[in-house]
Order: C-alpha cells, then sequence, then structure tokens
C-alpha cells in the first residue's frame, strides 16, 4: 500500500463516513503499508479489533482500491498464522511459563518482560508448541549438567535466540514424528494402567507424565527423552501392541511387590532390558490362556457328569 497525501484523505473521509472511532481504519492501513506482519497483529492486540472487525475494516479498503495484490498476498498469511486476540496471547504466556514451571519444578511468575518476551515470538507466528518443543528439548539438554541448568529459564530460552533454538527443537522432535500417534497412545496406555491397577494409591511413585497436569492431557508434552525411548524401540520393530501389552503386564507383575513400586516408571519398564520384559509379558500371557483353556475343560467336564 502507498500511503500518500490523497489516500490519507480517503481514508479519513471513510472514517468518518462510517462513524469508526479511535482511527482504526488510519492505524490499520499504516500498519498494512509496513508490510510486516508483526505491526499489524500489534495494532489488533492493542486495540482489541478482532477479526471479525479488522475483516469489515480491510473490506472498505478493498472496494476504495486502496489494498493492492501485494497487500492481499500479505494479509492471507496473516489469516494463515491466525489473528491472537488479548486473551489468547494471556492464555499462551500463562502455558508457556506453567509448562516449564512444571517440568523445573519451579514458581517462576508472569513478569512483564517475560510476557513481552514470549508475546514477541507469538506475534511472529510461533505457537504455544514451539515453546513446548523448546523447554522440552533443552530440559533433556541441560538439566544435568551443572554449568548448563541455571540456563533452563524463560530470560535464556525465549531471548534473541529463541528462533534458532525452536528450529534445532523442530529438527530433533521431526526425528520420532512418524511415531507420534503411537508415542502418544503408548503414554495413555501406560497412564490408565498405573492409575488403575496400582493397588495401594498412597504408595503411587510420581511418573514421568504426573508433571504435565498444567496442559489438557498428560501425555501431550511428555518429555524428550521418553519420547525417544518409545520411538526406539517402535523403530526396533516392536508394535505398539507389544509395547502396550507388556506394560500392562510388567506394570500387574510389579505393583504386587512394594519393594518394586519406584520402579514403575515408563522410563524403567521401556529400558534396555525391554525386550526380556517382552518376552516376560508373552509368557504369562500365554499361561493365563492355557489357564483358562484349561479351566473351561474342567467346567464342561463337570458339566458333563452333571
Amino acid at each position: 500500500m502507498n500511503i500518500n497525501s490523497p489516500i490519507i484523505k480517503k481514508i479519513l473521509s471513510l472514517q468518518i463516513d462510517q462513524s469508526i472511532l479511535n482511527e482504526k481504519l488510519m492505524l490499520i492501513s499504516l500498519a498494512i503499508s509496513t508490510s510486516k506482519l508483526s505491526v499489524i497483529k500489534t495494532i489488533l492486540e492493542e486495540y482489541e479489533i478482532e477479526k471479525e472487525e479488522f475483516t469489515a475494516l480491510v473490506d472498505m479498503l478493498i472496494k476504495e482500491n486502496i489494498i493492492t495484490k501485494i497487500d492481499m498476498k500479505l494479509l492471507s498469511k496473516l489469516d494463515n498464522t491466525k489473528i491472537i486476540e488479548r486473551d489468547d496471547l494471556e492464555h499462551s504466556v500463562e502455558e508457556v511459563l506453567s509448562h516449564l514451571n512444571a517440568i523445573t519444578h519451579t514458581k517462576r511468575k508472569v513478569t512483564l518482560s517475560r510476557k513481552n518476551m514470549i508475546v514477541k515470538w507469538l506475534r511472529q507466528g510461533y505457537s504455544i508448541e514451539n515453546f513446548i518443543r523448546v523447554n522440552l528439548l533443552f530440559y533433556y539438554k541441560w538439566h544435568e549438567d551443572p554449568t548448563m541448568e541455571q540456563y533452563i529459564r524463560p530470560e535464556t530460552l525465549y531471548n534473541s535466540k529463541f528462533d534458532t533454538r525452536s528450529e534445532e527443537a523442530d529438527k530433533e522432535f521431526q526425528k520420532i514424528e512418524t511415531y507420534q500417534k503411537e508415542i502418544y497412545d503408548i503414554c495413555e496406555t501406560y497412564q490408565f494402567f498405573f492409575d488403575n491397577l496400582i493397588v495401594n494409591p498412597s504408595l503411587k511413585y510420581k511418573t514421568e507424565v504426573e508433571f504435565l497436569v498444567t496442559t489438557d492431557t498428560k501425555c501431550k508434552y511428555m518429555p524428550f527423552e521418553l519420547q525417544q525411548r518409545i520411538a526406539f524401540w517402535l523403530k526396533k520393530g516392536f508394535t505398539r501392541d507389544q509395547v502396550s501389552k507388556t506394560i500392562e503386564v510388567t506394570i500387574k507383575q510389579w505393583s504386587k511387590k512394594i519393594e518394586l513400586y519406584p520402579f514403575i516408571n515408563l522410563m524403567k519398564i521401556l529400558d534396555r532390558r525391554f525386550p526380556e520384559r517382552v518376552n516376560v509379558a508373552n509368557r504369562l500371557i500365554e499361561t493365563e490362556k492355557m489357564s483358562i483353556h484349561n479351566q473351561d475343560i474342567l467346567s464342561l467336564k463337570e458339566w458333563a457328569k452333571s
């Protein structure tokens, strides 16, 4: 959009004719003229212009031939990246920090500087998932390193290097992208059996997914190392059903002995001895089937005698 004197007069006239308050049409026009999505989003958020109102204002500019084809191409990208409403921004900031607090066992508050840091990247099109992936990857990389652990904080993770950290996280998660559905299903299976098969709830130990109470589901953003481990065994040829059955049988067996309770977690079940556990689970399942079969035969014989 080429902003010049005639165009400005036309926009001002439109504002008066259409009773548009707070110079919104002019502000939108100036924002579009910068050709920067971040500037447009900032105006929308600061002046609380909702999507319907924004669309109506743009339509006015189109009818007056003020909007160019280049402007329309830019605005189409805005549609794809979604206009973030003020409430959505607040929620996103809280979710990002809550997740980081959960995995680092801290209670960092939403300060103005932290909020601005996160909002800056949200306005540029990054999603909550981008932040979650950065949280998970760099927690995995740094939390056991005494020199780096101190940097698992918003001021480091979301600073000017966030875009490169997000790119690194995306590359790492892409390596297991093929198995995402199976990874999620296996985690859900584990959580179900853990919640329902542990005999004495007072003896339950924290699981790898328990800290994710701030998200929609506990398994949605499970630890990166755990996702890697599940993907590893799937790549080795074990099926989702084999893994799920082994998890079920292992939890059943270990929950019978109090001394084994501390080991009932998915990382342990899926450690280097996992293939052995698959074989044990298969034998126990076959034994149980045989036992049921023999009981059925015995019942039939008893019925035949009567």
